[in-house]
């Protein structure tokens, strides 16, 4: 029972470990998101389970307990006091599908993965959703893109054509005015 207690205790605090990397100076991807306070609070639903009767009625009783950093840590003198009772810590413990301790947290670890309700399940839908429309509002700015493109080329291609109507007529100008003077300077000279 000590073994299963401290694989318990490890995998609840490698999950404080991976939440943690999400807050202060670190900041990971999922800094603000709703995910991280909900799966604390499941988290903080587990570590408190407690039955409301005195002798193992909580985690604390039989010797598990919670630090400053709100990791997980078996205090083995409160362990030793109950650990011969075997009984009594199968009756604390229970099983996931009838009662204790295991129902409990088996039912909190539902309430994050639960198909349509749950809060991983949620979370996962909501980023689908922001992700759709994203890709959207990325495809509908490129659009605009390619359009005002497209219009300029036409604006580029117009001011082009403009320009070489313009040089033929400065061209005949000063074909004409050239002609002019020539014809000036052959009538005075």
């Amino acid at each position: 029972m000590k073994l299963a207690l401290d694989t318990f205790v490890n995998s609840y605090n490698g999950v404080v470990d991976e939440l943690n990397k999400h807050y202060g100076t670190q900041k990971g991807a999922l800094a603000g998101n709703s995910v991280l306070s909900g799966t604390n609070d499941v988290l903080r639903r587990i570590s408190s389970y407690g039955t409301g009767t005195s002798g193992m009625g909580s985690l604390a009783a039989i010797g598990v307990l919670t630090d400053k950093s709100g990791k997980l840590y078996i205090d083995s003198t409160e362990w030793d006091k109950v650990s011969n009772d075997v009984s009594g810590l199968q009756t604390f413990i229970g099983s996931t599908g009838t009662s204790g301790f295991l129902k409990s947290a088996g039912d909190n670890i539902i309430s994050l993965q639960a198909d349509k309700t749950g809060l991983l399940k949620s979370a996962i839908e909501t980023t689908k959703q922001q992700a759709t429309s994203a890709d959207n509002q990325i495809a509908e700015e490129q659009r605009r893109i390619d359009t005002l493109k497209e219009n300029l080329q036409q604006k580029f291609y117009a001011a082009d054509a403009l320009i070489a109507a313009l040089e033929q007529q400065a061209s005949y100008f000063i074909s004409m005015f050239t002609a002019m003077k020539s014809n000036q300077d052959s009538m005075n000279g």
